[in-house]
């Protein structure tokens, strides 16, 4: 194979040569003796030499290479013999591969172009979760109303609803905790690293919030808001119109459309529609419950109880819950039976309830009897006039 030639395959393989010297080249080889299988051989070892794997020398490389060129020479620099020239062969060979394997590494490790730095990581996104459940509990998602169970993700807008015995945990993100009351129904807000919001449709929701820079907690219900961003809160959503609020611990904001007030701890705020009470007050020591009139009896079938509570209190009848006026007055009058016993069930802000049993209810006494009219004794004709004869 002409000498030529065997340059030209070393620039085909590298890659330099134009199309029309490719094509003459091509055609040189294929009538060259012996320049096709060149050209084979040097394209394997190219393809072995590309996959090696980057790595450093041995420590070693050196010492063993001068020890296999250690051997005698002839004169003029030529192999003495077929075993020293084949030694200075394979000696030659290690000293090529280990050039190419060393320009190999370098190349490897020269420093890549800068590349730019990715997107810090924003914060972790907020997730709510049913913690515990106790008693009748459902979560409702896409108007999809299923049983409630611990694990449970809820999402935005989806809502958890608990039975007269029921109680709900919610875990909403790092450092909040909230506890759905018994027969009370909220919904879940917005929920982002700055702000989580609970709206409260009916029922007493407690939240325990830790502090955590830059958040805040904020409560929706009915006429009101409620944020704290450390703190203890209760509040209840008496009706569509009457809410409390209670600062357990921390403190709290509170605004409504007629004002903003802040509650310190240990202070109970009532708002009755869009107007505010005078002023946060202490708790009262317990709920108020009591009955008025003469002692509750049936009549004819149908039984009659009145009596006071607070005005910011729900209340329950055998578990159907009773209408309270705006002073915490209530009356009701319903089917009954002698013997039968029931229960009135008074619940505040604080989650603190008192029980009044009233029974056996016994028949009511029977009154004066009315006569009707047609029974009244009509006065009968006035007597004759009697004539006496006196004879002295």
């Amino acid at each position: 194979m002409k000498r030529r030639v065997e340059k030209r395959i070393d620039a085909l393989l590298d890659g330099e040569l134009e199309p029309d010297e490719r094509r003459a080249l091509e055609e040189a080889i294929a009538s060259e003796k012996g320049a096709a299988g060149q050209l084979d051989r040097d394209r394997a070892l190219l393809a072995a030499l590309s996959a090696l794997s980057p790595h450093a020398p041995r420590r070693d490389l050196a010492a063993s290479v001068s020890g296999r060129l250690a051997v005698p020479r002839a004169p003029m620099g030529l192999p003495a013999s077929p075993a020293a020239k084949a030694a200075w062969v394979a000696g030659a060979s290690v000293v090529a591969a280990a050039a190419v394997v060393g320009t190999i590494v370098v190349l490897a490790r020269e420093p890549a172009s800068p590349q730019p730095s990715p997107p810090a990581p924003g914060p972790a996104p907020v997730v709510c979760r049913v913690a515990s459940v106790e008693g009748g509990v459902t979560r409702t998602h896409q108007d999809r109303v299923v049983p409630a169970a611990p694990g449970d993700r809820l999402q935005r807008e989806d809502s958890i609803r608990t039975g007269f015995d029921g109680k709900a945990a919610l875990d909403v993100g790092p450092g909040v905790e909230a506890v759905l009351g018994r027969a009370s129904r909220a919904a879940i807000g917005r929920l982002g690293p700055d702000e989580r919001t609970l709206v409260l449709d009916e029922g007493l929701l407690r939240v325990q919030a830790g502090e955590v820079a830059g958040s805040t907690v904020r409560i929706r219900a009915g006429p009101v808001s409620v944020t704290t961003t450390a703190g203890t809160l209760g509040v209840l959503l008496a009706d569509a119109e009457r809410v409390a609020v209670a600062a357990v611990d921390g403190s709290a904001t509170l605004s409504a459309a007629s004002g903003t007030v802040d509650i310190e701890a240990g202070q109970v705020f009532e708002v009755d529609g869009v107007q505010l009470s005078d002023g946060p007050r202490a708790p009262a020591a317990d709920v108020p419950l009591r009955l008025s009139g003469r002692k509750p009896c049936v009549r004819r079938g149908r039984l009659e109880i009145a009596g006071r509570t607070g005005s910011h209190v729900r209340l329950w009848l055998d578990r159907r819950r009773l209408p309270v006026g705006p002073e915490g007055r209530f009356r009701v009058e319903l089917d009954a039976a002698s013997g039968q016993r029931i229960e009135l069930l008074a619940e505040d802000v604080l989650g603190r309830t008192r029980r009044l049993q009233v029974g056996p209810l016994e028949r009511c006494a029977p009154g004066p009897r009315i006569k009707k009219p047609e029974e009244r004794k009509r006065p009968g004709p006035p007597p004759e006039a009697e004539s006496y004869k006196i004879t002295w």
